[in-house]
């Protein structure tokens, strides 16, 4: 967050720090799947990279009324659906050789199909 030479003043900022422990996956959904979701609901992320798949669980669904999350690809550039689900990937990093963050790809949710 520096250049080398540069002057720095107290308090600001010269690094950021990012831990690859563990990472969510916010997924665009229509109002019909979005709807069949519940919290605690198991998912799996599926990397475009051809990596393998990543189980996670669902922590958070953001309706279209609820404020934007802080994401680092902005959904409106994916999709414009405005149903977001939110799934927390525990220990993406176990090789401690790469970092997950970033990646895309597809989540496919494990959903029932007797549910309403």
């Amino acid at each position: 967050m520096t250049s080398p030479g540069e002057d720095v003043r107290a308090g600001q900022p010269l690094l950021k720090l990012l831990d690859c422990s563990g990472a969510v996956v916010t997924a665009n959904v229509t109002e019909g799947v979005y709807n069949r979701l519940r919290l605690g609901e198991q998912a799996i992320f599926e990397p475009n990279d051809g990596s393998a798949t990543i189980q996670g669980e669902i922590v958070n669904l953001t309706g279209a009324s609820g404020a934007p999350a802080n994401l680092a690809i902005n959904p409106d550039a994916l999709n414009k659906e405005p149903y977001r689900v939110t799934v927390s990937m525990p220990a993406l990093n176990s090789t401690g050789k790469e970092c997950a963050v970033g990646r895309t790809g597809r989540v496919v949710f494990n959903t029932d199909a007797a549910k309403p």
